[in-house]
């Protein structure tokens, strides 16, 4: 009878110690700052009537941001991902890139500057 119990305790703790060392695991590459900010920049001489944003599988849509105005955006860092950007000007042209790069563990701060035929990002800063 003792030995039976003793089975079950061995089982118990062999199923459980996978679910535990899984849950240290995540909890050692998820913690830390992972929160980030971006920054668009109209540096053209067109309004933007909209922008989407893309990066770690979220996605930011701006309406209008007046020439050399700028729209700010905060986002979790979720693992390796870069920025897929469109942008439709009031004019009807579009632009559009995959620009910067990010990866889990770090929070990160950049400046997005679109121009009139250009998106780039000038100053990135890690945390």
């Amino acid at each position: 009878m003792i030995a039976l119990k003793m089975n079950h305790k061995i089982e118990f703790i062999l199923h459980i110690l996978p679910l535990f060392i899984l849950l240290l695991f995540e909890a050692s590459c998820f913690s830390g700052n992972n929160t980030s900010h971006f920054v668009i920049v109209n540096k053209s001489d067109e309004l933007i009537i909209n922008s989407n944003i893309e990066i770690c599988g979220q996605l930011f849509k701006t309406g209008n941001i007046k020439s050399h105005e700028e729209f700010n955006g905060t986002f979790v860092v979720k693992g390796d991902s870069h920025y897929k950007i469109a942008i439709t000007f009031e004019s009807g042209k579009e632009i559009k890139d995959e620009l910067g790069y990010v990866t889990n563990g770090f929070g990160y701060r950049h400046t997005i500057i679109v121009t009139g035929s250009m998106i780039s990002i000038s100053d990135t800063k890690i945390k």
